[in-house]
C-alpha cells in the first residue's frame, strides 16, 4: 500500500492551524502545528516547506 499524507490549514481565531496526517499501511500519524496569526502564516509556511523539502 502507497503511503499517503496530508496538510489541512484551518483557522482558529486568532490564529492559522496546520495538521499534517499521514497513512502508510496500518499508522496513522498526526502532527497539529500552530502558525500563528494571520500576518505570519506565509513566512512560517515557507521555512517549513524548507525544512521538510531537506529531509
Amino acid at each position: 500500500m502507497a503511503m499517503k499524507s496530508s496538510l489541512t490549514i484551518l483557522f482558529e481565531n486568532p490564529f492559522w492551524i496546520g495538521l499534517f496526517e499521514r497513512i502508510d499501511s496500518d499508522k496513522y500519524e498526526v502532527c497539529k502545528m500552530t502558525f500563528g496569526r494571520a500576518d505570519e502564516l506565509v513566512g512560517n509556511l515557507t521555512a517549513h516547506r524548507l525544512c521538510l523539502s531537506e529531509r
